[in-house]
């Protein structure tokens, strides 16, 4: 199964509770990223196959975790994920694994599968959050 790991610096996440990726909000300045894009296998063997396995290309998929920090100009963001669990709904999401000129970004529909929100007074609070992609997930250089 391939895998890909992008590292983030200054990177933020952009969501939006519409279908489409084209018109999300900044809610998250990431911590930390990884996205992972799989493909996978089929068994296709058979007594033909000379005792070697066979494979066909299966389904494609991805899923993504993050750490973000909070700030309380962005306090939506810890709301929006939240309700996408409670009220099971599906997010739009833009990764832009750098803000360096916010072109490189990952767009695709997900769902949040887990949210945490943790910290203590005498520090910031980091935010974890995790998604299952429902669709295709594409690589664009545009705002």
């Amino acid at each position: 199964m391939a895998t890909i790991s992008i590292a983030a610096r200054a990177g933020v996440l952009a969501l939006s509770t519409g279908t489409t990726a084209s018109s999300t909000d900044v809610l998250a300045e990431l911590r930390n990223i990884r996205i992972r894009l799989t493909h996978g296998q089929i068994d296709a063997s058979s007594n033909d196959s000379s005792g070697w396995d066979e494979f066909i290309r299966g389904n494609r998929g991805w899923t993504f975790t993050a750490d973000w920090l909070y700030a309380t100009s962005s306090g939506m963001a810890s709301r929006v994920f939240a309700d996408a669990i409670i009220n099971d709904y599906a997010v739009a999401a833009r990764f832009f694994p750098t803000t360096a000129t916010y072109t490189h970004n990952y767009a695709g529909t997900a769902h949040i599968t887990d949210f945490e929100l943790a910290g203590d007074t005498n520090g910031l609070f980091v935010n974890s959050l995790s998604g299952q992609g429902t669709g295709a997930i594409t690589y664009t250089t545009s705002t």
